[in-house]
């Protein structure tokens, strides 16, 4: 990447500093090695960004009329890799098309299975898990969908509803979580009246609380990076 390496590299930090918020995609290409794009992943993590998107790649006969790669397999591979690396970053990693992941590892149609969890956030602090299925919201219980998770969180935002209580299946167990925003847990410890940035203001969204099956656009505006073709490393 030459000079656009160090530029690439001192925007993801100085955000960052900064505390502003970003989400980072990368595409995986497959002329790149696998070990380039992990630490390229584990780099981005280290800045602490929303989300990182992992593009799987692909392309149109008007690119190329002959065969660059195989496009299935390649993409197989590459959310197996994904989603044992999810286990080793803080950051939730979300493969694009998410559809794909979930037919090529067998994940039950449309489950709200739980795939990353922000740090910090309501779910981080609740003790949500990757690998959890949300099974119910306060009184909706049982759902049934992820879309159904993101509508009953937007309502509860709406609602300005301070906590929410959460039913899970871990494994074998029914678990039950209770999700308290950072507006209750600023005011029990009496931190209401200092000055918040507008950035860290609570919402109830996925995206701030965790990563379900798919990104779902933020409430508040999110930053994006996209690294093309990236190879870096820390």
């Amino acid at each position: 990447m030459g000079d656009k390496k160090s530029v690439v590299v001192g925007a993801l930090k100085s955000l960052h500093t900064r505390g502003m918020r970003f989400s980072v995609s990368v595409v995986m290409w497959p002329n790149i090695d696998w070990k380039e794009l992990e630490s390229t992943i584990r780099y981005a993590d280290s800045c602490e960004p929303y989300t990182i998107i992992a593009i799987l790649p692909g392309y149109t006969d008007r690119f190329s009329d002959s065969i660059l790669f195989d496009t299935v397999e390649y993409w197989n591979d590459t959310v197996l890799r994904l989603a044992a690396l999810r286990f080793g970053i803080s950051t939730p990693l979300i493969a694009h098309p998410r559809l794909h992941e979930e037919n090529a590892l067998g994940y039950p149609a449309n489950e709200a299975l739980v795939i990353g969890i922000t740090p910090r956030s309501s779910a981080a602090r609740a003790g949500l898990r990757i690998g959890d299925i949300i099974t119910g919201i306060d009184e909706f219980n049982p759902i049934y969908s992820r879309r159904q998770v993101d509508s009953l969180l937007l309502l509860k935002h709406q609602q300005g509803v301070d906590t929410v209580d959460l039913f899970i299946r871990r494994g074998a167990s029914d678990l039950h979580l209770r999700l308290v925003s950072r507006r209750a847990t600023l005011a029990a410890s009496s931190l209401v009246g200092s000055r918040e940035p507008k950035r860290t203001a609570w919402r109830w969204s996925l995206n701030n609380a965790l990563a379900i099956a798919r990104p779902i656009p933020a409430l508040a505006p999110v930053m994006r990076i996209a690294i093309v073709g990236a190879r870096f490393s820390r």
